[in-house]
């Protein structure tokens, strides 16, 4: 059967099963005389089945077809309304049948079932311009979580083939909002200092979408839920939880320079210099590591281990006089009378950091 199927699509032969295997179908499936066919009807039967879109209630080779097996770019679009064009590349992009997705075969034929529930599913999706309203965000967000692919479209091709394939599944915007409640790690009220994802974007100074990945991977401890009905702006976190916890995506054991700022008591911009100055050895202070955030601006991230280490290593003016319960301004004489000089000017890094080999020696 397949070297006469093989044969016909290679001679450019076009129509129904007749055209294909002209007297062989004929006697099958017109001849009346009652005297079975032997198994061969049978073997024929299952072939056209598989291999051509025979509808359901067609009666072929005498019994009547009680589920129609594949359909063809043609019968599919006829059955869907769509065109032939549109049928075809979302057919082959969805990975049913191969071909090229801007030339459709007459003999290109797939699931059946699995044809229909695809347009089922792209009648039912949702234009990106109507996303946000959807979502209950605005359309940058909307547009961000798109585009990342935190929620896919149908079919991903160039903006410039506008199509409605391009939209977004129904299922996968409400996957993404279930997936999203489900992480939700407070049940109930007070959600003190928290604030919705947009806000708690613009306190933290993180990206949307770098929180929600936060939320969604689980690296959120304070998650809350005002209402489910808002959907998207019904989640709230807690911005000082997000300084910490994000930046540590994909780095574990990492800490935002705003956090190793607040440990270390000093400013953001002071860190920074620090983080670029080096010891007598010519190794850094504070070793830092760069990457990339969600909106492509580069940030900064100091690994706890070496934040430690700079602690160990080093003690704060203050810190060290209540050790030693002196005052301060007297301690600071002290030490410059010894010639011990902090490892760098108060202005530079906002406090008198002094190096405890240089204390012990």
């Amino acid at each position: 059967m397949d070297e006469g199927y093989n044969r016909a699509v290679k001679a450019g032969l076009k129509g129904g099963p007749q055209h294909i295997f002209g007297r062989l179908y004929q006697w099958l499936q017109f001849n009346k005389n009652e005297k079975s066919k032997g198994p061969v009807s049978d073997v024929v039967r299952d072939y056209v089945l598989d291999n051509f879109p025979i509808a359901k209630g067609t009666r072929l080779m005498g019994q009547v077809v009680d589920c129609q097996r594949v359909h063809s770019i043609h019968s599919l679009a006829k059955v869907s309304g769509e065109h032939p064009k549109t049928v075809n590349r979302a057919v082959i992009l969805a990975g049913l049948a191969k071909g090229d997705p801007d030339k459709a075969s007459v003999r290109t034929v797939f699931d059946a079932e699995a044809g229909v529930a695809l347009f089922d599913r792209i009648r039912d999706s949702i234009p990106t311009n109507h996303l946000p309203k959807y979502l209950n965000c605005n359309r940058t967000q909307a547009e961000t979580l798109v585009r990342s692919g935190v929620i896919p479209r149908l079919f991903d091709f160039p903006e410039s083939q506008a199509s409605f394939l391009r939209n977004v599944a129904r299922k996968d915007a409400d996957a993404f909002l279930d997936k999203l409640f489900r992480a939700v790690t407070i049940k109930t009220p007070p959600y003190d200092g928290m604030l919705e994802i947009v806000a708690a974007a613009e306190a933290s100074r993180w990206p949307v979408l770098d929180i929600i990945k936060a939320i969604l991977d689980g690296h959120l401890t304070r998650v809350g839920c005002l209402d489910r009905d808002l959907r998207f702006k019904g989640i709230v976190v807690d911005p000082e939880e997000i300084k910490v916890a994000v930046a540590q995506l994909g780095d574990q054991g990492m800490l935002s320079v705003d956090e190793a700022a607040k440990r270390l008591r000093i400013s953001p911009s002071k860190l920074e210099f620090l983080a670029k100055q080096t010891d007598k050895g010519g190794a850094p202070y504070l070793a830092s590591v760069t990457f990339t955030n969600a909106k492509g601006v580069q940030k900064r991230s100091i690994p706890v281990t070496d934040l430690n280490a700079f602690l160990d290593r080093h003690v704060s003016l203050t810190d060290l006089a209540a050790e030693l319960g002196l005052p301060v301004k007297k301690l600071a004489a002290d030490l410059a009378l010894r010639g011990i000089n902090p490892i760098a000017p108060n202005r530079l890094v906002g406090r008198y950091y002094f190096s405890r080999s240089d204390l012990a020696a």
